[in-house]
């Protein structure tokens, strides 16, 4: 859906949304989340363990 949007614009929306919502009910992890926390963007993920991995790698 966000594939034509410019990186920079990403950037920007990430760092504005209120959040970015990275759900999964199996393996997986969501790589919108780890850009959005790379631009100092809040996250919302599952609680699984891929999500742990992906913040750890981030911090």
């Amino acid at each position: 859906m966000l594939h034509s949007v410019p990186a920079e614009a990403l950037r920007l929306l990430f760092r504005q949304a209120v959040v970015t919502v990275c759900p999964s009910v199996g393996e997986g992890f969501d790589f919108s989340g780890v850009e959005a926390m790379r631009c100092g963007g809040v996250v919302a993920a599952s609680d699984i363990p891929d999500g742990y991995v992906a913040v750890d790698t981030v911090r």
